[in-house]
């Protein structure tokens, strides 16, 4: 009898201990899929970062040194990858940007997330105007501001054709001999409301334009609709 106990305790002891192998296994599979899986999510954002369209930093709130940063930043810059782990952000602004630019730098760091207007010193001293998205993440325990910053040069210089464009539209407007004006359309196309008239126009019509702008076709000149114009 006393056999057969202890063959039974001995059983069963076998039994727990091939249990905690087991879990024990399961343990370790889930450790090496998670494991896996934080690999692959780290290759995948490595891989955004390195090849983001924008130039990206990472600084250290605490003493404005740039620890990381990716290639399109390289570019940007002008400057190596290892040149800029030696600098502070400071560097990155022209002198004439530099207090407002750590103005920024300093309301990320305690919290806020910004987008600025500011400008880049290349490493050949050119300007080149860009767009900066900053905020402060945590991975872990240390605080890391990442900016961002989108090159906004071809932005910029299509603005300025457009303004350069608008003001050459704005004289020849105001200036041709032939009366004209500016209308937009009201109730279907049933009625119309100055928008803008020129000289010329102001001078045919017997109008002055700061009296006819926001006011209906029809209520400055009320006999057009009998001439069947409307």
């Amino acid at each position: 009898m006393r056999q057969e106990n202890s063959q039974e305790a001995f059983a069963a002891e076998r039994k727990k201990l091939q249990a905690r192998i087991d879990e024990l296994e399961k343990l370790d599979r889930i450790h090496k899929q998670t494991e896996g899986m934080l690999k692959e999510s780290e290759q995948r954002f490595r891989l955004f970062f390195e090849y983001n369209k924008d130039a990206i930093f990472v600084a250290d709130p605490a003493t404005r040194m740039i620890i990381d940063c990716n290639l399109k930043a390289e570019e940007l810059t002008g400057r190596s990858k290892g040149e800029l782990l030696k600098s502070q952000v400071d560097s990155l602004h022209p002198p004439e940007c530099r207090e407002e630019a750590m103005g920024f730098f300093k309301r990320v760091s305690v919290g806020e997330e910004i987008i600025v207007e500011s400008m880049i010193l290349s490493q050949s001293g050119r300007r080149i105007p860009v767009s900066i998205t900053a905020g402060i993440v945590k991975p872990g325990d240390r605080a890391l501001l990442i900016g961002t910053f989108r090159d906004t040069t071809e932005r910029r210089q299509n603005e300025e054709l457009l303004m350069g464009s608008k003001k050459q539209f704005e004289e020849l407007f105001e200036n041709i001999g032939t009366g004209v004006a500016i209308y937009q359309a009201r109730n279907d196309g049933q009625d119309f409301v100055f928008v803008n008239i020129n000289k010329a126009g102001e001078k045919l019509s017997k109008v002055k334009r700061e009296d006819v702008i926001g006011k209906s076709v029809l209520e400055v000149f009320p006999a057009i609709k009998s001439i069947g114009l409307f």
